[in-house]
């Protein structure tokens, strides 16, 4: 039996308070969370490793050794909605003169059950633009400041 499923349900908020603790404990404190409406793509979360090469004389060959994370940078997309408080937020986080560098806390909720949790900081906010028959969009930068914590639910007997 499989158990993967759509991203149908999903919901994406942001908060500008910072955790205690990287943990779940944590992100779970934290209590002013902002929807980001009309969120339509949240690309890929995850790490990413570099590799450290290794080439000694004596043997010619290069021994290829895991090194530094990276917990990525990516562009989600959003239906543009002028009277979101989310959207609003993500604007000024990427382009306001006050909160332009802030680091922040987004939680993304899986119609699973599942919640993911991590420390951002937001790179970008465009406006797209599209021809003919297309919803007006925005393209936003985030960058991973923390990596990304997962609380799967609680099974149910």
């Amino acid at each position: 039996m499989s158990n993967v499923y759509t991203v149908v349900g999903t919901r994406m908020s942001i908060a500008e308070e910072r955790p205690a603790q990287i943990d779940a404990a944590g992100f779970e404190a934290l209590l002013t969370w902002t929807e980001i409406g009309e969120v339509t793509d949240l690309g890929s979360w995850g790490s990413t490793g570099s590799t450290a090469a290794h080439q000694p004389m004596a043997t010619g060959e290069t021994v290829n050794a895991k090194a530094f994370l990276d917990w990525g940078s990516r562009d989600i997309s959003i239906g543009r909605d002028i009277t979101d408080a989310g959207q609003d937020l993500l604007k000024e986080l990427a382009d306001g003169e006050i909160k332009r560098y802030d680091i922040v806390s987004v939680k993304i909720e899986h119609q699973s059950g599942l919640i993911q949790y991590a420390e951002i900081q937001v790179t970008g906010f465009s406006t797209n633009l599209p021809g003919g028959d297309s919803i007006v969009a925005a393209t936003v930068g985030i960058t991973s400041r923390s990596r990304m914590i997962e609380v799967k639910p609680t099974p149910t007997p």
